[in-house]
């Protein structure tokens, strides 16, 4: 009877949770995802341009890195006014407004990675100040080498997000920043769900967190995807480490990821992840600057999800997907901790309104969170819609 009513309690504690809308966690005041939407930086008051060079920030990088980097040189050079911005490799400390990039190689071990940005997080300068507490604005990205085919994408999702969030946490004062990893090149669709499969995995979870969580996302897997007209590319690479569609033909450099090599230096990408960094910091200094932007959750109307019903259910729940023409949709389903616990995939969906059951019976009571994705307003499967539910036995 006792354990009974423990069941009952919990049960009542998720039904309040989802009716209210309740955060399961403690989140963000803003969720901002800086992807391949377009951004017309002309629109933004050079004010906001002017307040992000009064930020002492740090972008622990490796690799592509190096072309970010390159790339707000290049922009600085082009439009002083605007995007000029004083650059230190690895500075003993910031006395003064500066972006400092550190390497935080070697590549291959993503938890490597995590250790020593947050080791440097926690670690003092030469002015005995601990550099969470000097600095504003702070984040590191993985290598497209350190998640592997063999990797286990919970624990590394798991690892990342925790040590972001504790460091968020630690240091209240500096907005730490979510990175997706980049991934390895597409000759292919088979070669892609080979040798990048789990780096996919990796980025939806890293998304679906920031989606349900709040946050600040430079989704630099989606960057890299798309040219700068916004066009998804299939990209080949030289050797196997630079995209061909990503470097003038015949500056291949063989010296290694330096932020001064000539794969960098002649990156035909570098401004365009460069200008999604300006658009990234514009945002943390102002977030209602990004209103202007093309929403990147913004639901296409050629598609429409409706919420699941019912909700609280068991054992099953329905989605109801309306299109205006045939698209392939699939829905993923996660468990609390990020894990997927199950995939719904219809490769070819006829025009019209569809209902869709998802049976749960297999699974345990608790929270779960949904994705809708589709490929109706382009050429690949992009999420449409995200939400929570919960199973109640």
């Amino acid at each position: 009877m006792f354990i009974r009513s423990k069941k009952t309690i919990f049960q009542i504690i998720l039904v309040v949770i989802i009716m209210l809308n309740l955060p399961l966690i403690s989140t963000a005041a803003e969720t901002v995802i800086i992807n391949h939407q377009n951004w017309d930086p002309s629109n933004v008051d050079q004010t906001l341009f002017d307040a992000v060079r009064t930020k002492k920030m740090l972008f622990g990088h490796a690799s592509i890195g190096g072309q970010i980097v390159e790339g707000l040189r290049t922009l600085a050079s082009q439009n002083p006014s605007r995007y000029a911005m004083t650059f230190k490799e690895d500075p003993p400390a910031l006395t003064s407004p500066a972006l400092a990039f550190p390497y935080i190689g070697p590549n291959g071990n993503p938890f490597d990675k995590i250790t020593r940005f947050k080791n440097k997080i926690e670690s003092t300068d030469a002015n005995g100040n601990v550099w969470g507490n000097v600095l504003d604005i702070a984040y590191f990205k993985f290598c497209y080498v350190d998640i592997g085919t063999n990797s286990d994408v919970n624990q590394i999702f798991t690892e990342y997000i925790n040590s972001v969030k504790n460091l968020q946490a630690q240091y209240p004062n500096c907005q730490f920043i979510y990175f997706t990893v980049p991934l390895e090149g597409k000759l292919d669709y088979e070669y892609d769900m080979i040798q990048n499969k789990n780096r996919h995995q990796l980025n939806e979870l890293i998304r679906n967190y920031v989606k349900q969580n709040g946050g600040y996302l430079y989704d630099l897997a989606d960057l890299e995807a798309y040219d700068d007209s916004g066009v998804y590319q299939t990209f080949e690479y030289q050797g196997a480490t630079y995209p061909k569609a990503w470097f003038v033909p015949n500056n291949y450099a063989n010296d290694g990821w330096t932020t001064d090599d000539g794969a960098h230096l002649n990156s035909k990408g570098k401004e365009h992840l460069a200008l999604a960094m300006w658009k990234l910091w514009v945002s943390v200094v102002d977030p209602v600057a990004v209103t202007g932007m093309k929403d990147n959750n913004e639901v296409p109307q050629t598609i429409e999800v409706s919420e699941n019903y019912p909700n609280p259910f068991n054992p099953s729940t329905n989605f109801q997907i309306s299109l205006q023409r045939p698209a392939h949709v699939a829905i993923d389903i996660y468990n609390i901790l990020g894990k997927q616990v199950d995939h719904l995939d219809f490769e070819k969906l006829s025009s019209g309104t569809h209902v869709i059951k998802w049976n749960a019976r297999a699974l345990p009571s608790g929270v779960y969170f949904y994705e809708v994705k589709s490929d109706i307003d382009s050429d690949h499967l992009m999420a449409i819609k995200v939400g929570r539910m919960v199973l109640l036995k």
